[in-house]
C-alpha cells in the first residue's frame, strides 16, 4: 500500500474507532497479533481484544475523548501521528477525586504496516504535563537546569 493509504489508515483509528466508538473497524485496521507500546502499559497492548479494551477504558474514562490530528509523516512502512488529545477525565471517589478534570496532552503514535494493517504502535505523549492536570502533581515554579 502507498504512504497515502497507510495515512488514511491510521487516520481512521483516532477519528473512527476513538472519537466515534467504532470498536469493530478495529479488525480492518489492525494485523490479529498487533502490539503496541504504551508508557503506560510497560508491558503492552498485544492482540486486538486488548487494544478493544485500551480504546473502552479510554472512552469509559474520559468524557468526550477526542483526539485531533495535528501532523502526519509517512516514509516506508511507517506513520507518524502527530495528536491533541481532549477529554473530560470522570471523577473517581477510589482516588479521592470527585471532581471532573480537563485534560489536554499533546502526542505522537509511530505505527508500522504492513499490507495495509498495523502491527506494531509505538506511542508517546506528555504524561507530565496530565498528571499536572489531575492536580497529582504541582508545578515547581523556580526551577533551575
Amino acid at each position: 500500500m502507498s504512504h497515502s493509504d497507510n495515512k488514511f489508515q491510521a487516520r481512521r483509528y483516532f477519528e473512527e474507532v476513538v472519537n466515534q466508538g467504532n470498536l469493530a473497524l478495529i479488525d480492518e485496521l489492525f494485523a490479529p497479533k498487533h502490539v503496541c507500546y504504551d508508557p503506560a502499559r510497560p508491558e503492552g497492548t498485544h492482540g486486538l481484544s486488548s487494544l478493544k479494551e485500551h480504546v473502552l477504558d479510554l472512552r469509559k474514562n474520559f468524557l468526550d475523548a477526542h483526539y485531533t490530528i495535528d501532523d502526519q509523516l509517512a516514509e516506508g512502512d511507517k506513520v507518524v501521528t502527530r495528536w491533541t488529545f481532549h477529554g473530560t477525565r470522570k471523577s473517581d471517589p477510589r482516588f479521592m477525586s470527585t471532581l471532573s478534570h480537563p485534560v489536554v496532552m499533546a502526542g505522537m503514535t509511530i505505527s508500522r504496516f504492513v499490507n495495509g494493517k498495523a502491527v506494531e504502535s509505538w506511542i508517546v505523549y506528555d504524561r507530565l504535563m496530565m498528571m499536572q492536570q489531575f492536580g497529582t502533581v504541582g508545578l515547581q515554579a523556580n526551577v533551575v537546569l
